[in-house]
């Protein structure tokens, strides 16, 4: 009888539970880096002192993980039906021999930039690509929220703290249980609702797995979230002294939580009429039919100067009264607002008197702190603040019109350029822009801005503000306004040829040369 001392066999019955080696690189061997413990094989195994005979017993080595059962049962069991006979590759293999557990847990630690490196990389191992996906499923909606919180949505400081270390812990979480899980049968740590994903995502393409997303709650969802963003306000812009804030340790501090509030803006002032709707639609004379912008009202701002003591308020001139009644005639306004604080006399005023809207005003004696000493300076501040709360059309007290305005209603400011008597100035380069004639709807932004340059009001610059300032912001803001030349308001001009023209030889035709006034 003859004795065989060679190394003990296993019995044919049972595969080896070494790893196969990697066919893409022969001769370089490749092994598990954990081992299996004695209780991963069944009791009726031959190790487990089965019989060799019993048809029932079969290869149970790597029991606890549903991908090497699936392997070693051929794709019959129920937890490796999803391999194919091309999928037996050992599972603990990966693409660059890296280990298994450092790589799942690492999936974690760098959030979506880790996920995405390491499903770039390793393509072979679906351990990893499984935690990888997992990974990228649950800390990118963890980041978005923050940036929400942070950008959009301000959360006090603690609410944030308390969200940054849930965040952090159920990662790190989440990170340690993908590196236990990998020495412990590479079972899987699902994370509800995500891991179930994951793990569709996690399986080749040629296992023929789909993740079917309903169509029409997946609309209905996108819908309500639309909807919850657009109800989110903007945040707030960002200020430089709200972070030296957090780095300033004085004592003397002042949170400006404590601060009073601010006084409320000044709104209209009561006195000035709500703004009236424009003309209606109709067709201007190129054909275009469309609504216009500016009210059907005219203003004039007129009798602010204190009369002498003693003595009467002064008669309305004649020639006041031919300019109103060519507005009243020409341009049919729905209302003419006459703003004074001294309402003038006489028998041309009595003729006006029932087509006037009188509006007594409040005369202001200062702008944003500048002094206000000339009635005419205080008539230049009255007008912009009827053009900006009433809008309409202002007229100066001498202004002539000659026809209607309306092709001139459908932008939101407009106004002409004054005329130079230096003859070195040339056609576009005027004084500036007269406010004798302001065409504006409410709150326009030219009209703002033109209130707003008057906190560098000085009074001894007699023009610079009502001529010389407007031309510069229309330079500067050329969209807001509708400039027209010399000709269409102001022409002609004020002294020498140009009055002899107009009073002396009358010979001067205004309806020839198509002007507005």
């Amino acid at each position: 009888m003859s004795v065989n001392f060679s190394p003990y066999q296993p019995p044919p019955d049972v595969p080896s539970t070494d790893p196969p080696e990697s066919s893409s690189k022969k001769g370089k061997s490749k092994r598990p880096w954990f081992t299996r413990d004695q209780s991963s094989y069944t009791p009726n195994s031959y190790q487990s002192g089965g019989s060799i005979s019993d048809p029932t017993s079969q290869a149970q080595a790597y029991s606890n993980d549903p991908e090497a059962a699936g392997l070693l049962n051929g794709g019959s069991s129920g937890g490796g039906g999803a391999f194919g006979e091309g999928d037996r590759a050992n599972a603990w293999e990966s693409r660059f021999g890296w280990r298994v557990d450092f790589m799942a847990a690492g999936t974690y630690l760098g959030g979506p930039i880790t996920a995405l490196l390491f499903l770039i990389l390793e393509t072979q191992n679906d351990y990893v690509r499984f935690h990888a996906y997992q990974s990228a499923l649950l800390t990118t909606p963890l980041l978005i929220i923050f940036l929400i919180f942070k950008l959009i949505i301000p959360l006090p400081t603690f609410l944030r703290v308390i969200y940054i270390l849930a965040a952090v812990a159920g990662t790190l979480y989440t990170s340690f249980r993908a590196w236990k899980d990998a020495q412990e049968g590479l079972s899987r740590f699902w994370v509800p609702y995500i891991g179930e994903i994951a793990e569709r995502w996690s399986i080749p393409l040629t296992r023929h797995y789909i993740l079917h997303i309903p169509l029409l709650p997946t609309l209905i969802s996108l819908l309500i979230i639309g909807f919850l963003y657009n109800q989110i306000r903007p945040h707030p812009p960002y200020r430089p002294y709200i972070r030296r804030h957090d780095l300033t340790s004085s004592p003397f501090l002042v949170d400006p939580s404590l601060f009073l509030p601010p006084p409320p803006p000044k709104g209209k002032p009561p006195y000035l009429p709500e703004p009236l709707k424009p003309k209606p639609k109709h067709k201007d004379g190129n054909g275009n039919s469309g609504g216009m912008v500016i009210p059907n009202s005219v203003h004039y701002v007129y009798g602010l100067k204190e009369p002498k003591y003693g003595e009467e308020v002064e008669e309305l001139p004649y020639y006041a009264y031919l300019a109103i009644r060519s507005a009243l005639i020409n341009l049919s306004p729905e209302k003419m607002y006459f703003h004074y604080k001294h309402l003038p006399r006489g028998p041309w005023m009595q003729l006006l008197l029932p087509h006037l809207t009188l509006v007594e005003t409040e005369v202001p004696d200062q702008i944003y702190g500048n002094k206000l000493d000339h009635f005419a300076h205080k008539a230049d501040v009255l007008r912009l603040l009827a053009m900006k709360y009433s809008g309409g059309i202002y007229l100066d007290i001498d202004i002539y019109v000659i026809k209607p305005f309306d092709d001139l209603l459908y932008h939101p400011t407009t106004l002409g350029m004054e005329a130079s008597p230096d003859s070195r100035r040339t056609a576009l380069d005027p004084e500036g822009l007269c406010n004798a004639i302001i065409i504006s709807q409410p709150h326009s932004s030219f009209i703002d801005r033109w209130l707003s340059s008057y906190e560098s009001f000085d009074g001894g610059n007699w023009a610079g503000h009502s001529v010389v300032k407007p031309w510069e912001i229309a330079r500067t803001y050329p969209d807001e306004v509708q400039v027209l030349n010399e000709r269409a308001f102001f022409w002609p001009m004020w002294h020498g040829e140009e009055i002899k023209k107009t009073h002396e030889e009358g010979s001067f035709d205004f309806e020839k040369t198509g002007q507005y006034a």
